[in-house]
């Protein structure tokens, strides 16, 4: 079997625990759920036979935890999912103005 990457954006936003815990109790257990400006994703390394497989199933498991898929995303179109550091936050190695005066003693 292959092992193949993708990922789902859900129709629903902002789960709680209890729809979490769903996902993963309906197969889910080879996912990473999160949200990225007030969307609910679910990425998944899904073996299979087939790549349609991997979806029909993943599809599947998501439908089976009451919630819904509103588009599917595979992993040549991740970059579309890259989670940038927000406009006004630093990024990884930068210092903001304020770590910099608190650097500066």
């Amino acid at each position: 079997m292959t092992t193949y990457n993708f990922t789902i954006q859900l129709v629903e936003n902002n789960l709680n625990n209890e729809q979490v815990n769903k996902l993963y109790d309906a197969g889910c257990d080879d996912a990473i759920v999160y949200e990225h400006n007030h969307k609910a994703y679910v990425e998944f390394d899904r073996e299979s036979a087939s790549e349609e497989d991997a979806q029909q199933e993943a599809r599947g498991d998501i439908e089976a935890a009451g919630l819904h898929v509103e588009t599917f995303f595979m992993d040549s179109d991740q970059q579309e999912l890259s989670l940038p550091a927000e406009p006004n936050e630093p990024q990884m190695g930068q210092l903001n103005d304020t770590d910099q005066k608190e650097l500066d003693l």
